[in-house]
């Protein structure tokens, strides 16, 4: 995907304890004067919000750290950040940018999830950071008002108005575990806001709550920003290795600091990947995603692997969830939060990956090797000998065999495509390798 669809991003402002003058304040204390951006007015204020290598937004959340989005980083090509409101003027100051850092999850081309990112300057800036948001967001704070900033287009259509740090105050109008959602088609941001902070009066002072991430063609519709609060822990472990008392500097420091000194654990924010560590060591590959399937915690990035709930021959890499607000606090494709041992965790809402009832295109995608190719779901072994079907599954004849799959008029279906670990007898498996094979697909 080219740097040019990646910056169709859009974004917009939530909070929880939202100071009741957040809108009214005056206009000079906001640092804004009229001007149309997509509903807005251009930004003379919040120092701290710069112009991110000329193409994007980024918001400076300590001396030398600025937060952004993940696809302003991946193209490779970041150089510097620039202070002021641009739109003609000179800049108050250009810092080189000397290191960047992508949330380790980010995958382009698909960059919905998990789209935000960390650079590192050359310099300390002198204007003063806006924190970020680490109270968690949800459903209950639809509705908020908020407010966004960016250096991005005042016409998607036409792509023009772009260099000026403009501001515009919008509505909460959806929250899941990675965006809140805003923007109608007479207020919103657009390409180039990207990056760009979601700004809440939190406690006294204004917060970075998101960052902008995509929204539709022409910014004529709902904007989404990552939520800050959800990618928190990567966020501070990177900011505080490139900044404040416990970065890494040679020197190992205990006291003060929110994450370990990078200087003191080799399981730091380092360069150099610490095995086995029991939290997972941003240097080393990346592990199994929430939904993976797992061994134990250590294949898992949130070193939590958990037996699946509906099938104790499998485990998934998981996370802790609120049972009030699963599609807030769990990560897709999970999106159910349910007891376990050690409290509530984030499980499937449906069948679990390769389990009984999973969708699938051959077999491969499924634990017991079988994929009902009428119905497309991963099927199990049933009959004399074996454990009954689960509801709402029953024991039908597939191909000549017994197998738990939904039922039918007809006695059955043609057959079941195959994938490698099946535990079938031998003249099952030669009829079932018979069956084209299509190809993988991930749900």
């Amino acid at each position: 995907m080219s740097r040019f669809a990646y910056l169709l991003s859009l974004s917009l402002f939530l909070t929880a304890c939202l100071d009741e003058d957040f809108l009214t304040r005056e206009q000079d204390e906001l640092g804004s004067t009229d001007e149309a951006i997509i509903g807005g007015s251009t930004d003379i204020g919040d120092p701290a919000v710069v112009m991110y290598s000329g193409f994007c937004t980024g918001t400076l959340i300590s001396p030398r750290v600025v937060l952004t989005a993940a696809h302003c980083v991946e193209g490779g090509d970041s150089s510097y950040v620039a202070f002021g409101t641009g739109g003609g003027e000179p800049w108050d100051k250009q810092i080189d940018i000397v290191d960047t850092a992508m949330h380790r999850l980010f995958d382009p081309p698909a960059f919905e999830q998990w789209d935000v990112a960390l650079a590192r300057l050359a310099e300390e800036a002198t204007v003063n950071p806006i924190p970020y948001n680490v109270a968690p967001l949800g459903a209950a704070d639809i509705g908020i008002n908020v407010r966004t900033i960016g250096y991005g287009v005042t016409d998607g259509e036409a792509q023009t108005g772009f260099g000026t740090k403009r501001q515009v105050m919008l509505t909460l109008d959806a929250v899941d575990y990675y965006h809140i959602g805003v923007g109608t088609d007479s207020q919103n941001t657009c390409q180039g806001d990207s990056g760009g902070p979601t700004l809440a009066r939190i406690d006294g002072e204004d917060r970075v709550i998101g960052v902008t991430s995509y929204g539709s063609n022409a910014c004529m519709d709902r904007s989404y920003m990552t939520r800050v609060d959800s990618m928190q822990d990567w966020i501070a472990e990177v900011a505080s290795a490139w900044d404040g008392p416990c970065q890494l500097d040679g020197t190992c420091v205990t006291d003060g600091c929110t994450v370990v000194d990078p200087d003191c654990d080799v399981c730091g924010f380092d360069g150099v990947c610490g095995q086995d560590c029991e939290k997972v060591d941003l240097d080393c590959p990346v592990g199994g995603r929430p939904g993976d399937l797992c061994g134990d915690k250590y294949d898992c990035e949130t070193r939590s692997c958990v037996v699946a709930p509906d099938d104790d021959r499998l485990s998934i890499c998981t996370t802790t969830c609120d049972p009030e607000r699963p599609l807030d606090t769990c990560p897709s494709p999970l999106s159910a939060c349910i007891d376990g041992p050690d409290g509530p965790y984030c499980a499937y809402g449906g069948p679990t990956k390769s389990a009984q009832g999973w969708s699938c295109q051959d077999g491969s995608e499924c634990r017991s090797g079988m994929c009902d190719s009428d119905n497309e779901i991963c099927v199990e072994a049933c009959g004399e000998g074996e454990p009954e079907c689960p509801e709402p599954y029953s024991c039908e004849d597939v191909g000549g065999s017994k197998v738990c799959t939904v039922g039918s008029d007809d006695g059955g279906g043609c057959g079941c495509r195959t994938g490698n670990g099946s535990s079938l007898p031998t003249a099952f498996l030669a009829f079932l390798f018979g069956i084209a094979l299509l190809r993988r697909r991930r749900p």
